[in-house]
């Protein structure tokens, strides 16, 4: 206890712990501090778990019947010493096209944590077809049936990670749609033997599957127009598959009164234009028009098609 003032200190350990304090003396203009080593006991179910503690104006007393204006308090946060962390290697990836997704397993206590365990659902349209750790000890075993990719043994170092690392393909949806898979292990999804308390976090992971084909639209121009004025929209067509596609037809269709400008007008040049290397753009469209039809002689890994229209608000704004 700092400040001198002649007091005495009784601690009192356990789920009751408590820090008293009597028989001080604080001059004028003086202040004390109280120092208590504190360690958390458990996250109760949880990961992570925030408490409160509290020193209230009615635990002060003084000779001269004086106490705080008001409550002390102070949030902790205790977590489990358990953490893990998942990505995946790229996103995204064409249909059939290998990669690898990653689970981190880390031990921020002080103590070595062992007999680790777990086991993560992947989703359906992922294959899994093999899997290695850097966890000495630890090993991993792939269920391609049950979809379950599951590790045991493990040890986790203090103060240290280590890594499962699967390789992996997947699939698109019906009609090639491009689909978002998400991988997740939930909390407490990785335990330690004899250690029910530790509580491991949740963790997920997304990746995109794409097979052929997908379309981006984004504007270039500023975030907002008024009536008359260009905007710049940029169309980005994403070739997945392993060969060029040939005569690749992307249409639009303007909405919200907006209108197709085309050739230059005033001075200014507003034909759309195509990567260079995807040959040269097929537009037929005429000027103000709002259905609109392109041809893309060869997409390749990437195709960025600028189209310029014009904003016009509906009549009667």
């Amino acid at each position: 206890m700092g400040g001198g003032i002649g007091a005495v200190v009784n601690l009192t350990q356990g789920a009751a712990a408590q820090v008293e304090v009597t028989g001080g003396t604080l001059a004028a203009g003086q202040s004390c501090s109280i120092d208590v080593p504190i360690q958390a006991r458990q996250t109760n179910g949880n990961y992570s778990l925030g408490v409160t503690n509290t020193l209230q104006t009615s635990s002060f007393s003084s000779d001269e019947g004086l106490r705080p204006a008001s409550d002390a308090t102070r949030a902790i946060t205790v977590r489990s010493p358990l953490t893990v962390a998942k990505s995946f290697a790229a996103s995204p990836l064409s249909s059939g096209e290998a990669s690898t997704f990653t689970i981190t397993l880390g031990n921020t206590g002080s103590t070595d944590l062992t007999g680790v365990s777990f086991t993560d659902n992947y989703p359906n349209g992922l294959t899994v077809t093999g899997a290695v750790t850097s966890c000495s000890p630890g090993s991993v075993n792939v269920n391609e049936g049950t979809k379950t990719l599951s590790g045991s043994g493990i040890t986790i170092p203090a103060g240290n990670t280590c890594t499962v690392t699967a390789t992996y393909s997947g699939v698109t949806g019906a009609n090639d749609q491009p689909t978002t898979y998400t991988n997740t292990i939930p909390q407490g999804g990785v335990t330690v033997t004899g250690e029910p308390g530790i509580i491991s976090q949740s963790a997920s992971a997304t990746v995109m599957i794409a097979d052929r084909l997908r379309v981006l639209k984004s504007r270039q121009s500023g975030s907002s127009a008024t009536p008359g004025n260009a905007v710049e929209y940029r169309v980005t067509v994403q070739n997945f598959s392993a060969v060029p596609i040939s005569n690749v037809s992307v249409e639009d269709t303007l909405t919200q009164g907006s209108s197709f400008l085309t050739g230059t007008i005033n001075g200014v040049d507003y034909t759309p234009s195509l990567s260079a290397a995807c040959g040269v753009l097929g537009d037929a469209n005429a000027l103000n028009a709002t259905d609109l039809a392109f041809t893309i002689p060869t997409c390749r890994e990437e195709v960025q098609l600028p189209v310029q229209v014009l904003v016009l608000l509906p009549s009667g704004r």
